[in-house]
């Protein structure tokens, strides 16, 4: 057989042939022409094969596979670009012992990846228009550019809350998708407004907030979550005023329940606590048999938070020195609670109601969550109550009643 050039073709069908150097080598394509399919070849015979024919398979093979290697790359490349957009900051490390300048640069380190995310979700939306993830990439890319928001922007953030304002307005995005983005840009512009103090601190413009976003997203099982969140965190004005207002809405039976259970909890300050609980080796407390002490109880639960009171570290020295201390855990083995009592910054009684949520602490107190903490008055009277950093607050407040 004259000189040629044995060329194969990749792919699920590879069709060997031997392609003329000149055209008086023509006859060499009746020559026998083997197929490899599934691995398996096969020979067809020169009365069954057509010289142009098997050129133009040849060409149409290669066209394809070539194709084919072509649109897995473009597929590899969107992966990647995908991974970019949902690849999210990790969650900041704790602050114990860093200074205000360390603080900072950390949180500017933050924000700047949540910039770079929201650009590559906008590159993501822009590459790819029609892929089937845009609708998520463009909430990622107004969540992320709220996040990477900081007081240190030049701009004060306002190109950010415009892309996430478009898409809060879009009503084309889903009713919950819009309402995730809206509430973290109405914390956003509360701590940008305030130098960085966080929303929830002020329970007045958080209630007002509540309102706005029930008017906008009302039909949203979410809302009344949030509205619910204001009232069970909010000081007893506000708390009773949110709960009545949830009462007063269309909510869930379940919402609805809750929010009367805070206005119960409401109606507490004033009265005596009537309730009992018994100590790790099984004493009974009455505190309504106590002495003439200022008392705080402190509702936790050693099974869901075995580290719960150290958080009371932060509260040596702004509390008075006679005050007297009754932690109540909700649940918990008797090992937990036996560690736990050694994690207590202040001496006091440690106390236990195996029943929970369901007991007659929690019933008694209204308990909604933990850790939660009660002042009791000398009269045993509740004087307030409210989270443990709100501690300091609310012990003031009860010596000027």
């Amino acid at each position: 057989m004259s000189s040629s050039t044995s060329r194969q073709v990749a792919g699920p069908i590879a069709i060997r042939m031997y392609l003329p150097l000149s055209p008086v080598e023509a006859v060499d394509l009746w020559q026998p022409t083997e197929i490899s399919c599934h691995g398996q070849q096969h020979t067809l015979s020169p009365s069954i094969v057509n010289p142009p024919l098997c050129i133009l398979l040849a060409t149409v093979f290669f066209a394809t596979t070539t194709a084919y290697a072509q649109n897995g790359a473009a597929s590899a490349a969107r992966d990647a670009d995908w991974a970019r957009v949902v690849t999210m900051p990790p969650p900041p490390p704790a602050n114990a012992g860093a200074t205000p300048s360390q603080v900072t640069a950390t949180a500017v380190q933050r924000a700047r990846q949540f910039k770079e995310a929201a650009q590559a979700a906008r590159n993501f939306i822009i590459s790819y228009p029609t892929d089937s993830r845009v609708p998520q990439a463009k909430k990622l890319e107004a969540r992320s550019a709220v996040l990477g928001v900081h007081l240190t922007d030049q701009d004060k953030g306002q190109p950010a809350i415009q892309i996430a304002a478009a898409f809060r307005a879009d009503k084309s995005n889903s009713l919950e998708d819009r309402f995730d983005v809206a509430l973290l840009i109405e914390r956003k512009q509360y701590e940008m407004r305030t130098a960085g103090r966080p929303l929830a601190g002020d329970a007045l413009e958080h209630e007002r907030v509540a309102k706005r976003l029930y008017d906008e997203f009302r039909p949203l099982p979410a809302v009344f979550g949030f509205y619910l969140g204001v009232a069970d965190t909010s000081d007893v004005a506000v708390a009773r005023r949110a709960a009545q207002s949830i009462i007063a809405l269309p909510a869930p039976q379940r919402v609805r329940r809750e929010a009367q259970t805070i206005i119960d909890r409401c109606n507490l300050i004033g009265r005596a606590v009537n309730f009992q609980c018994n100590t790790l080796d099984g004493r009974p407390v009455d505190l309504n048999r106590q002495n003439g002490q200022l008392s705080v109880v402190v509702v936790w639960s050693a099974q869901v938070s075995p580290h719960g009171l150290r958080g009371l570290n932060a509260l040596k020295g702004r509390v008075p020195r006679d005050t007297q201390w009754v932690f109540v855990s909700l649940g918990g083995t008797a090992t937990q609670l036996t560690a736990a009592k050694s994690q207590a910054p202040f001496p006091g009684l440690h106390c236990v109601d195996p029943r929970g949520f369901g007991g007659p602490v929690a019933e008694a107190l209204k308990v909604r969550q933990y850790p939660y903490c009660y002042v009791i008055n000398r009269d045993r009277t509740v004087a307030g109550f409210g989270l443990i950093d709100e501690l300091p607050k609310i012990l003031g407040e009860a010596a000027l009643r």
